[in-house]
């Protein structure tokens, strides 16, 4: 069986993925991810976070993001809209030719293979997990070129063991730098928990509902 072949097997055609916020005991609002494969094998994914009640309340948050990869998960384009509190961002950013060009005119050169970050989730899905191994992962982010060491484990969620993985994002604004983010994903590879930095501890984003095609 060809690689290629075998790698999509993997992912779906079409899939939402729901998840319920929470900060400790407190419901803090939403995540929603959305992945289709279109007709030329272009991979579409798009997030949608928000904040809800008292958390909203204190740090409201309302992003969505939007990615366009090539069948190897490689990203051609990217763009993100950042409403968190008072602080509004959008930017779009297209990747042709490893060079990657922004909508205020700004063209960076990108890494072999770059993903962004949305698309990294996706990506990771069709990678072999080994434990105690390490996976680099290339990221291109806001004009910066990363390779993340990512290490690989085992733990147990709600009695489901579960891959652990850890990007080591120290350096990084994104996720609160290091240990910043926590990737849990069953054997199936379906990311069934996210634990998130944030401003006082760690959001955890826990899977409700997922649908596929």
């Amino acid at each position: 069986m060809p690689i290629l072949i075998f790698i999509l097997m993997f992912l779906p055609v079409k899939e939402e993925l729901l998840y319920s916020v929470k900060y400790g005991p407190i419901s803090a609002g939403k995540i929603k991810l959305e992945f289709k494969r279109d007709s030329l094998s272009l991979n579409h994914i798009r997030c949608e976070e928000e904040t809800k009640g008292l958390v909203s309340r204190i740090f409201k948050i309302k992003d969505w993001y939007e990615s366009i990869s090539d069948s190897n998960f490689v990203t051609q384009r990217f763009e993100k809209d950042i409403r968190e509190g008072k602080y509004i961002r959008h930017q779009i950013v297209e990747i042709e030719n490893g060079k990657a060009i922004y909508q205020d005119g700004d063209t960076v050169e990108v890494i072999e293979e770059a993903k962004d970050m949305i698309n990294l989730l996706y990506w990771l899905r069709t990678q072999e997990f080994i434990a105690g191994d390490t996976i680099i992962l290339p990221l291109h982010a806001d004009k910066k070129n990363s390779m993340i060491k990512t290490c690989v484990s085992n733990e147990k969620v709600n009695g489901e063991l579960c891959w652990l993985l850890v990007p080591n994002l120290k350096g990084m604004k994104a996720f609160g730098g290091e240990g910043g983010l926590l990737l849990y994903y069953n054997q199936a590879k379906v990311p069934i928990l996210l634990k998130i930095k944030f401003l006082w501890g760690y959001l955890e984003a826990h899977l409700k509902e997922r649908k596929w095609e």
